[in-house]
């Protein structure tokens, strides 16, 4: 009808392709007004409020608190005259968004998933794909090439391609989308039945790595007993652990992991840090910590070796001439979020410790917008903050690279005199993707930053 708006979910962050509504801020049959803020919403990288497109009368709440929903599917109706809503669709998750009327979209239409944020064809240096044998020409060929349209999804052969399966094996998954069709959930839940997967394609599930793809039903370890502890509190995997549970364990399985490390002698870094902490909180009003800088070598290690601030999407390498550097941001126990800081290679010492502090503080009161949570094209982690020492980070897909820094410690250290003195050491972990980058350049790279690190007056004076 004409008076009644749908709110969609919208598009929060590169290769998200759902959120889970965390908690309505209006009530059926309360008043709303355009842009007040309607429903907090989760996802792996975002966990923002999203307001309404329209003024009116909420009427009809289509999907309830922890329900999961498609970016562009409904989640309920505005009516400019409080009249009520028509019927909804039987669930808001679906294959592909509902209709709705032009004048009720405020965010553009979703997308099929790619799994890899949006890409501006000028800001990449796209390497071609490897070319593939044609499949011979067949009846029972041309069965499976009507399966897959009528079945199945392109983020859903793309799973089923990165886990090493035929994708005859459509035939043996129901679906429970609509018309019957397979998606992301089924398959998933299907690989995830490692004897169901050996059935469907033996050849293939013997090749394939043996870790296990993300799943979003409960994950089972055949052979594992549950403890019979009576104390235990049991809750379900749900919101951003479950989603963040579902995004790393995809990582895992999809890009071969390799971490290298470097201890980095910080001394004159701690001093020259010493003595403008104070400036900076007197005069800038912003805390000045030591990850501002570790921000500005990284970047400009990036520059010199490029592979690691790339990605890799359907055999084809986007190797990214802008530096988008994604930090992650603890929310106590509950999880964690990555917004990002674009173009940091532009940004002065100053500039990035104001970024990092204001993007912090909003991402812990939700008040990140959608744009800040996207883009990324590194990744640093500082769980040095915590008293962390050295660590294996998983890396943020779809970037090829991921930098852990750890805490601060005072060491014994040979000089080059051979004389041992008390320095100040951080170690630095580099996680990255040997899909796409080698030992030496991981090796170079973190080298790099770590001198520059080292002679950080050098560095910030060049």
């Amino acid at each position: 009808m004409a008076d009644e708006t749908s709110v969609l979910m919208p598009p929060l962050g590169e290769s998200v392709v759902e959120g889970v509504i965390n908690k309505w801020l209006k009530k059926v049959g309360e008043t709303v007004k355009e842009d007040e803020l309607l429903v907090e919403v989760t996802t792996d990288k975002v966990n923002t409020e999203i307001p309404s497109v329209a003024a009116g009368t909420l009427t009809k709440i289509l999907a309830q608190e922890g329900d999961t929903v498609k970016v562009g599917a409904p989640m309920c109706i505005i009516s400019a005259n409080g009249a009520s809503a028509v019927a909804p669709p039987t669930s808001p998750v679906v294959e592909k968004p509902a209709p709705v009327e032009a004048k009720a979209e405020k965010f553009p239409p979703a997308e099929e998933d790619t799994g890899l944020y949006p890409v501006d064809p000028s800001n990449v240096i796209t390497l071609p794909p490897p070319k593939k044998k044609p499949a011979p020409d067949s009846a029972e060929n041309g069965a499976v090439n009507s399966l897959i349209k009528e079945k199945s999804s392109p983020l859903v052969r793309r799973i089923i391609a990165e886990n090493g399966l035929d994708i005859s094996v459509l035939e043996k998954i129901p679906g429970s989308g609509l018309d019957g069709r397979v998606t992301k959930d089924d398959v998933l839940a299907f690989i995830a039945s490692g004897a169901k997967v050996q059935a469907a394609a033996p050849a293939a599930a013997a090749q394939a790595p043996t870790a296990s793809a993300p799943v979003s039903g409960p994950i089972v370890n055949p052979g594992v007993s549950v403890p019979t502890d009576t104390d235990a509190v049991i809750t379900p995997l749900a919101g951003i652990r479950k989603i963040i549970a579902e995004r790393l364990t995809y990582s895992e399985h999809v890009a071969p992991h390799v971490t290298t490390f470097a201890e980095v002698d910080v001394t004159d870094l701690v001093a020259l840090r010493a003595r403008y902490k104070d400036w900076a909180k007197e005069e800038e009003g912003v805390s000045l910590t030591f990850l501002p800088f570790v921000i500005k070598a990284i970047t400009a290690g990036l520059k010199v070796y490029p592979a690691l601030n790339s990605s890799l999407m359907d055999g084809q390498v986007y190797t990214h001439k802008r530096i988008h550097m994604a930090v992650a941001v603890s929310l106590d126990q509950t999880g964690l979020i990555l917004p990002v800081i674009k173009d940091a290679d532009q940004l002065g010492i100053i500039e990035l410790a104001k970024a990092v502090q204001d993007l912090a503080a909003r991402a812990r009161t939700n008040q990140l917008k959608a744009d800040e949570a996207r883009g990324s094209t590194f990744t640093i982690s500082n769980p040095g903050a915590f008293g962390g020492w050295i660590s294996t980070p998983i890396i943020n897909q779809p970037n090829a690279a991921i930098l852990n820094t750890g805490t601060i410690k005072k060491m014994p250290w040979v000089m080059p005199d051979d004389s041992i003195v008390a320095r100040s050491i951080m170690f630095l972990s580099l996680s990255y993707d040997h899909r796409l980058v080698d030992g030496e350049t991981s090796v170079k790279f973190l080298q790099f930053v770590k001198k520059n690190l080292e002679q950080i007056d050098k560095f910030l004076l060049r």
